[in-house]
């Protein structure tokens, strides 16, 4: 089954409960329940109707709720999992430069979990659980530091101009937050 998609979602496997998930987000109740049945429709018309370890979930997030905009210079990766496994605590100071494409964390590029948007005016990262960086601030969260030969080999569920993130950078290395990991923004002095 190959659908294109609408609405941003994201995919997975839950393994406490033992079930594939897919999760999307839309406007309004009315094109959460029309996006379940377009799936439910598309799988019935491939001839492979959704087994029940399958599960379609929506939620909604009206237009004029949603923050900022996601360019494809942000790099982020699936809310299920993002193919690094890692217990680490990145931080790093935010450095945005929308007019070249930048989005880094003390000079290194940035795979920050889905649902993270951009703001232009005035530049602002706004991050998944209702968070806010400015240029400057200290973002931390879960996750690890990789060597760009990482993503490239693992690009599973990141979306994105990796090579274009890469050439911004000043480090070497890539720093990725887990989809699951709490985040924290402190200000900059």
């Amino acid at each position: 089954m190959r659908l294109r998609s609408v609405v941003p979602f994201s995919s997975g496997t839950n393994v406490h409960l033992n079930r594939v998930e897919v999760q999307f987000i839309a406007p309004t109740s009315s094109e959460v329940e029309a996006t379940i049945q377009m799936l439910r429709d598309a799988a019935a018309q491939s001839g492979e109707p959704l087994p029940d370890w399958v599960a379609i979930t929506g939620k909604v997030v009206p237009v004029d709720e949603t923050a900022g905009e996601h360019p494809d210079f942000l790099l982020t990766h699936s809310h299920v999992g993002s193919g690094f496994g890692f217990d680490a605590l990145p931080s790093g100071v935010l450095d945005l430069d929308l007019e070249r494409g930048c989005v880094l964390l003390s000079g290194q590029a940035v795979i920050w979990p889905a649902g993270t948007t951009l703001s232009r005016d005035p530049p602002r990262l706004h991050l998944p659980g209702g968070l806010t960086a400015r240029p400057g601030d200290t973002v931390r969260g879960g996750g690890g530091v990789v060597p760009p030969a990482g993503p490239r080999q693992s690009s599973s569920g990141i979306e994105g101009d990796l090579e274009r993130a890469l050439g911004c950078a000043t480090e070497p290395e890539v720093v990725v937050f887990g989809s699951r990991g709490s985040m924290s923004v402190s200000p900059g002095g």
